[in-house]
């Protein structure tokens, strides 16, 4: 059987595990689950056995990549490149899977001081290569026909301003138009728009000490898009986010550093590493 991904054909788990990236790898991870994606289509046709391990549940990543293993070196048992990047490959992810421990156990799903429910609404780029995903927002204020929803993730890196004389004004800002109108036809279909009652816009300093009451609570964590796009990324994972409220100064505006605390000297409205959350009112 002829396994495709990404437009490429491997005749074996053994050369596809050659031939992708980490990141591949946590979407060849995703995909298993019953019925869904060629992958378990290909185990469950050649590896029955491997299929019916996992059929029915999500391994851990360190139980995962040691029963690829097993199988891959079944295969190949003399490849040593295969071993190299398998295991390369398992480190990577336990990292991953440490960060994503310290981001569910810190900020973002929490506002107000307690735990918030998270919906989904529109898809954005959200792997490096951009394919798009669900984009997830946090609701901070909800009544019978409409919802504050701010995103969870840090979902692109953009100047406050391009140009720095234009000022820290967030309503006349480069960020505000882009948001009104690129971010918005990008993310949303026509009738997601129409459910849309208070365009993108930024959250200001009074709203964040509002909704996120603890500097943990308002860590922030980008999506691999976004790193890429040039976020600047900590040792947590955590990154700066823009904020309405104007800077000290007119070239600067404020923002939320990697450790929580809101900064109103603020920053360069031009700086281009800083993440973009968008908020916004949306009808139900």
């Amino acid at each position: 059987m002829i396994f495709n991904f990404k437009n490429a054909e491997f005749d074996s788990i053994s050369e596809l595990l050659k031939s992708v990236s980490a990141e591949d790898m946590k979407h060849l991870y995703s995909m298993f689950l019953p019925g869904t994606g060629a992958f378990c289509d290909f185990l469950e046709l050649e590896k029955p056995e491997f299929f019916k391990e996992f059929s029915g549940r999500t391994p851990g990543w360190a139980k995962f990549f040691r029963r690829l293993f097993d199988v891959c070196i079944a295969e190949e048992p003399d490849s040593r490149i295969l071993k190299i990047r398998l295991s390369n490959m398992e480190k990577a992810y336990e990292q991953e899977l440490e960060k994503e421990a310290i981001q569910e156990s810190y900020g973002s799903r929490k506002a107000d001081g307690i735990e918030k429910r998270i919906i989904t609404f529109g898809t954005y780029p959200f792997y490096e290569d951009g394919t798009r995903k669900a984009v997830e927002w946090l609701v901070l204020d909800e009544d019978d026909d409409k919802m504050l929803v701010v995103s969870y993730r840090g979902l692109d890196a953009k100047a406050f301003n391009v140009d720095e004389t234009d000022g820290n004004d967030f309503k006349s800002s480069s960020l505000a138009k882009w948001l009104a109108t690129d971010f918005v036809k990008i993310a949303f279909s026509d009738d997601e728009t129409r459910r849309i009652e208070k365009i993108p816009f930024l959250l200001n300093a009074t709203e964040v000490e509002k909704y996120f009451v603890e500097n943990h609570d308002r860590l922030l964590f980008p999506t691999p898009y976004a790193v890429k796009r040039g976020i600047s990324e900590f040792n947590t994972g955590s990154t700066w986010w823009w904020l309405a409220t104007p800077g000290s100064i007119s070239v600067c505006a404020a923002y939320v550093n990697y450790n929580g605390k809101i900064k109103l000297t603020g920053d360069f409205v031009s700086l281009e590493s800083i993440a973009v959350r968008p908020a916004m009112v949306i009808r139900k």
